[in-house]
């Protein structure tokens, strides 16, 4: 690697690589046998084919949020984070952006054009990994998954060559790489449509836990009667206890109601107002009108760097029933490891098919359902367990299936290949087996042959 690289490969060992392995998930850190920080797409392609023809496998990585079960061990990992430009076209609303892109750089360049992004709850998140995994926003409902509007992708092939793909240039290859992550090469930019949104009513309010049940209830019922500009979650939260948490949730068990709307924040008031009247008074209530830039704060997700285990599914439908079960495990009085358990209302534009068709699955979900728990050295065990507990437990409710994104620390074949519908699966493996014979990107939540 050194013979065919020279200093732009870094030994997984060397300190200079560090910030290249070490994404936003510190319980996923790889040790790969190399570390390529790109800086071009040709860097990219250097290090794809040196990879290739010493048998290496190659993983890829930005910001690291979509880390799961520690993928690339004694893989030629190459980072992405340096690949950091941006131009915003307002004219034809798109947006060109390198694989180092983060949301937050996207959002703040649309702006100005009264334009955004169909990012996703966590503007820290890498662009290319959330959209070619599918990509589920807070305008979801409203838009669709990023993935369906994508124009265009520059891609290293596993032979090394970079290609540029469009509906016209590639069309099968550009089907699968919207949707199928980094299973047929590395993306080093994205091309995509912009929306024109520039305000929303968007906030959360947060319950005492022991609304749980009576917000669930009222919730399922209440999302078959919303339209598609109405995207909401709920969401059961076990706070630390620490300085950084306000204190009147600080080591707190809450439940809240995460609410995104393109409309006036009165219509969105008077929409969630049954859910409101079910639930109780609210510890805090944050709705307000507020610039698209600010969508972030409606989560308030991490932003630092944290060691987490995830892993979701989708569900079919929520009943009574199935809101028991997930109360009993992580509502009042439950002893649960588990930090966060989000159930996200899908459907509307998320359950259409795209006009430039793409290898997106999870369609079919009427809510995802997602597990969050911090590995702290004592809760190593506890998080995984008390996560697949409550996925098992919630399988009756399920579609058969999840969503790229959604995949977390899975690791199982079967789980893996659950992601996508299995007729799309089988298109997938072909275009796999076509393109990446050696099966040089076998790490991670990718398409095998």
């Amino acid at each position: 690697m050194r013979a065919r690289l020279g200093e732009l490969a870094l030994l997984g060992a060397d300190p200079a690589a560090e910030p290249h392995v070490t994404g936003h998930n510190l319980a996923a850190v790889p040790a790969p046998a190399a570390v390529v920080p790109a800086r071009t797409a040709g860097d990219v392609a250097l290090a794809v084919r040196a990879a290739a023809d010493a048998g290496l496998a190659v993983s890829v990585q930005a910001t690291g949020h979509g880390a799961g079960a520690k993928a690339g061990d004694g893989a030629l990992l190459v980072s992405t984070r340096s690949l950091r430009g941006l131009v915003v076209d307002p004219v034809a609303r798109t947006a060109r952006a390198e694989a180092g892109v983060r949301w937050q750089d996207v959002l703040a360049a649309a702006a100005p054009h009264g334009l955004a992004p169909l990012s996703g709850s966590a503007p820290g998140v890498g662009v290319a990994g959330y959209t070619t995994g599918g990509g589920m926003g807070p305008l979801g409902r409203a838009f669709g998954w990023a993935a369906d509007h994508v124009t265009a992708i520059e891609l290293v092939t596993p032979d090394g060559t970079v290609r540029n793909l469009d509906a016209d240039t590639e069309p099968d290859l550009f089907w699968g790489v919207r949707g199928a992550k980094h299973s047929f090469g590395v993306v080093t930019a994205l091309t995509f449509d912009l929306v024109p949104v520039a305000r929303l009513a968007g906030g959360a309010l947060l319950f005492d836990v022991a609304a749980a049940a009576p917000l669930l209830r009222a919730w399922a019922a209440w999302t078959s009667t919303v339209d598609d500009r109405t995207t909401t979650s709920v969401a059961v939260l076990r706070l630390p206890p620490l300085p950084t948490v306000p204190e009147p949730l600080r080591g707190r068990a809450v439940v809240a109601l995460r609410v995104a709307h393109l409309g006036p924040v009165e219509e969105a008031r008077g929409l969630i107002a049954p859910l409101v009247v079910a639930a109780g008074t609210p510890i805090v209530d944050s709705l307000r009108d507020m610039p698209f830039t600010e969508v972030g704060s409606i989560a308030g997700e991490p932003t630092e760097p944290v060691p987490s285990w995830d892993k979701g599914t989708l569900l079919a439908g929520l009943d009574d029933d199935a809101v028991d079960v997930i109360v009993g495990l992580v509502g009042e009085g439950a002893d649960t490891p588990l930090a966060v358990v989000e159930l996200r209302h899908a459907g509307g534009a998320l359950a259409r098919d795209p006009l430039v068709p793409d290898a997106v699955g999870g369609r079919d979900g009427a809510y995802t359902f997602n597990a969050v728990g911090a590995l702290l050295p004592q809760l190593r065990e506890a998080v995984p367990a008390a996560g697949e507990q409550l996925l098992a437990a919630v399988r009756p409710w399920g579609t058969g299936g999840t969503q790229a994104n959604l995949l977390g620390w899975a690791s199982d074949p079967a789980e893996i290949r659950s992601a996508w519908p299995a007729a799309t699966y089988r298109r997938l493996a072909r275009l796999k087996a076509a393109w990446d014979p050696q099966d040089v990107f076998r790490t991670g939540h990718v398409v095998r042959p």
